[in-house]
């Protein structure tokens, strides 16, 4: 069963996404900027997110500070991001993370 606390969910979205950008709750867009493989990895991620752990994710959003994480599980009271990776490089994967407002998971494909 989901978790719909829209207070959490709202909060969030207001603190910390770019409100021209933001995207329904739980919808992947189909867009040609990425490749199948990134996609359907992503698909797989936001299927465990949502159906098997039973959160509510916003997905391909570009947050306040500029940075633009895969996922977003956004009904927890500190969101966690979750970038899709393959071949980003250890330096570039601690950047990632010291940069963004909240926690960063990384999913190799």
């Amino acid at each position: 069963m989901m978790n719909l606390d829209y207070k959490i969910i709202n909060n969030n979205i207001r603190k910390f996404f770019n409100p021209i950008k933001n995207r329904p709750l739980n919808f992947i867009p189909i867009r040609g900027n990425q490749t199948k493989e990134h996609f359907m990895k992503m698909c797989d991620t936001a299927w465990d997110v949502v159906v098997e752990q039973g959160r509510v994710v916003v997905v391909d959003v570009e947050l306040k500070s500029g940075q633009r994480p895969d996922i977003v599980c956004v009904d927890l009271e500190e969101p966690i991001a979750y970038e899709i990776m393959k071949s980003e490089t250890q330096k570039s994967i601690d950047k990632k993370k010291e940069e963004y407002p909240f926690k960063l998971i990384e999913v190799r494909i």
